[in-house]
Order: C-alpha cells, then sequence, then structure tokens
C-alpha cells in the first residue's frame, strides 16, 4: 500500500507516495543528494539561475547514470567470461 512522503528540494515541499519503505529511504537520500548539489551551486554559480543549477544536478546525475550503467555491462561482461572459463575448467 503506497505511503505518503513529504520531501523538501530547493525549499520546496512535495507530497509523493511511496510503495515502500525503501523507495521512501531512497526519495529522502535522494532529496539530500540533490539538495547538497544546489548548496555547492549556490556557493560555485551565485548569479546562475534556479533553472541552470537544475540542469546542472540533472547533468550530473546522468552523467554518473551512465558511468554506473558502462562500469555494470563491464563487470557483466567479466562475470560471463568467468563463468564460461569455470564451465571449461571443470569439463576437463
Amino acid at each position: 500500500m503506497p505511503q505518503r512522503v513529504k520531501i523538501k528540494i530547493a525549499g520546496r515541499e512535495y507530497a509523493l507516495s511511496a510503495e515502500s519503505e525503501q523507495q521512501e529511504q531512497n526519495m529522502r537520500l535522494a532529496a539530500e543528494a540533490i539538495n547538497s548539489q544546489l548548496s555547492k551551486l549556490d556557493i560555485s554559480f551565485p548569479t546562475a539561475s534556479p533553472e541552470e543549477k537544475f540542469a546542472f544536478v540533472a547533468l550530473n546525475e546522468s552523467v554518473q547514470r551512465i558511468g554506473f550503467q558502462m562500469a555494470l555491462e563491464s563487470l557483466k561482461g567479466e562475470a560471463d567470461d568467468l563463468g564460461r572459463r569455470l564451465d571449461t575448467y571443470l569439463q576437463n
């Protein structure tokens, strides 16, 4: 059963629904990460508009996600290779 969650991002409160306690925790952690990045951008780029700062946050998160996906694909390839090598070893 979905539970209501209130989170704040950039001083604005959002009422959301979470399907699980884990999803609620993930939402809260994500909001903290976004707010942290926005605070750093406020210092580094004080004259940037809120929209520009959100664009930087989105870009940073996307770059990280793509990096994680690439690393995961590489690890999957390594795991597949190790599985094949293990199968070959066990068959001999």
